[in-house]
């Protein structure tokens, strides 16, 4: 093996991917047709999102040698990278027919499998590929998130602390291990190894992520939060949309109840409250923590540059509500007080922004949320400048402040289905 690549494959190893790569090339210019330094080079692309050369290298790889299996999982790595499961699926499928003693070609297969939300066929290949080599880091860990998004938290946890028991010294295991004890609820000893792992490899986001998430979960109303979004995560994508739906069509039945038997109020309206505060905070609750994270020195360091730009736009809308209210207050004018409602609302598809991927999207997100804005100032402006008409008569500013509050309400609510739809789509690299 050519000196170049086997040092390229220990910069790899150290997370160290611009020399890597210089080291393949300089083994590429000593030998154009070394099959190996393409296949790592296409890895070593796909780590610093230069997506487009990764693909054309792994390719390459597999020109100079269609029957090496590590070519084919280099191209699978690339794939997934790239968020194109499906194909990386048949890439890994194709290593492992030509080498299926080699458990990190199973271990990418579930890791694949586990992208498409195919959890016990993740976990079976996870486990096949643990069979060939029991302390196998990649197959374990897919093996933890298998289970736990299967509902066996206690067995996810148990996998990845006999997996640190075998290699402490792994910054993947530690990573996956802080997440199985967030979904304990144990955000404190899940800080812990999220610090490990950071420690042995502090380019990994996963780690940092989890950090966030653990200084989030120390405050009990988002810990709630959190354990309703893992629970829905071991739900099918079907059975998600069911809770969504059941929870809203609850709610539309709770005031048909009303509207019949006012009595009733009691009981249903502080559900009816419950139900809206419930679901505001499922769209605001990370932005906003995200934003109290921000006043904290340890927080605002942990916060990925995505995040402080959702904080921000999320905190400007929220800000809008106590001026608009204060300026109602002082000048003695009801638009302000519609101007704090339309702020109010447009949390939500502000938010639903930033749970989008990137790409079209979240084009079409912001392009929504845009849209919501212009319509909420420019009611807002069209209600002050109209005024008040004829006196005894509904006045055009009466008329366009229902028409307002309708829209504003409308927007708010299509935008969480939207943001249910297109949250889900995952555009390819």
């Amino acid at each position: 093996m050519n000196s170049h690549v086997l040092r390229a494959h220990v910069l790899l190893e150290q997370s160290r991917y611009d020399l890597a790569e210089q080291e393949l090339r300089l083994a590429l210019s000593q030998d154009p047709n070394d099959a190996l330094a393409f296949a790592l080079l296409a890895m070593c692309l796909a780590e610093r999102e230069r997506f487009k050369e990764a693909t054309e290298a792994a390719h390459r790889a597999i020109e100079l040698a269609p029957d090496d299996a590590f070519a084919h999982f280099a191209l699978a790595c690339v794939l997934n990278d790239r968020q194109r499961p499906k194909e990386a699926e048949v890439a890994a499928r194709e290593a492992i027919r030509l080498n299926a003693e080699e458990p990190r070609y199973h271990g990418m297969l579930a890791i694949t499998l586990a992208q498409q939300e195919r959890w016990q066929d993740a976990l079976q290949v996870a486990e096949f590929g643990l069979q060939l080599d029991p302390e196998h880091v990649m197959c374990t860990n897919a093996r933890a998130i298998a289970l736990a998004h299967l509902g066996r938290r206690t067995e996810a946890i148990e996998t990845t602390r006999s997996a640190l028991a075998e290699d402490p010294e792994n910054a993947m295991t530690h990573a996956n291990h802080g997440w199985m004890l967030l979904r304990h609820g144990k955000p404190d000893e899940a800080m812990t190894h999220f610090r490990e792992a950071l420690r042995l490899d502090p380019t990994y986001d996963w780690a940092r992520a989890g950090i966030v998430e653990a200084l989030k979960a120390r405050h009990r109303v988002y810990r709630w939060l959190l354990r309703y979004l893992f629970w829905m995560s071991t739900l099918s994508s079907r059975a998600r949309w069911g809770v969504v739906i059941g929870l809203y069509v609850g709610y539309r039945l709770s005031e048909g109840v009303l509207s019949r038997y006012p009595e009733s109020g009691v009981i249903l309206w502080p559900l009816i409250g419950l139900y809206i505060a419930f679901v505001m905070l499922t769209w605001v609750g990370q932005p906003m923590f995200s934003l109290l994270l921000r006043l904290n020195r340890f927080g605002r360091l942990a916060l990925s540059d995505e995040q402080r730009r959702e904080s921000t736009w999320v905190g400007l809308c929220m800000l809008g509500v106590p001026v608009f209210i204060v300026a109602g207050l002082v000048t003695g004018k009801f638009e302000f007080y519609i101007a704090a409602l339309a702020s109010w609302l447009l949390v939500i598809p502000v938010a639903g922004v930033f749970k989008c991927h990137e790409g079209w999207p979240r084009t079409v997100m912001i392009t929504y949320a845009a849209i919501a804005a212009t319509i909420a100032v420019g009611s807002v402006v069209g209600i002050m400048l109209v005024g008040p008409t004829t006196p005894g008569q509904e006045s055009a500013a009466d008329r366009l402040l229902s028409m307002s509050l309708f829209g504003c309400i409308l927007l708010s609510a299509a935008a969480t289905w939207l943001i249910n739809i297109l949250g889900g789509i995952r555009p390819k690299r």
